[in-house]
């Protein structure tokens, strides 16, 4: 849904640093913000969280920005991060449940 910017939030197209779009009538200020740190929970290749010791932790899983050593000096995509890990962690829930090997 797209609500109207609160009146503090709108700028005149004068205002803005850059040349307004051809007809447009208000802008919104957009301030950078962070989206996710570099770290997160230990995991194996199985997205299981691993304890200090390095074991997993009996049913609990963790994907997408939650789960660490995949940015480990750059930028990576938590989106990705959440495909690829959450597709693994489902994996892993049916071969529990169906009592696969660990």
């Amino acid at each position: 849904m797209v609500e109207a910017a609160a009146p503090e939030a709108r700028l005149a197209p004068a205002e803005l640093p850059f040349p307004a779009p051809e007809g447009a009538r208000v802008a919104v200020r957009v301030v950078a913000a962070i989206t996710h740190t570099i770290g997160g929970l230990r995991v194996d290749e199985r997205a299981r969280v691993l304890g200090a010791d390095g074991s997993p932790v009996e049913g609990l899983y963790a994907a997408g920005v939650d789960a660490g050593g995949v940015a480990t000096g750059g930028y990576a995509s938590g989106l990705a991060q959440a495909l690829v890990l959450g597709l693994a962690a489902a994996d892993e829930v049916v071969r529990s449940a169906a009592g696969g090997a660990n």
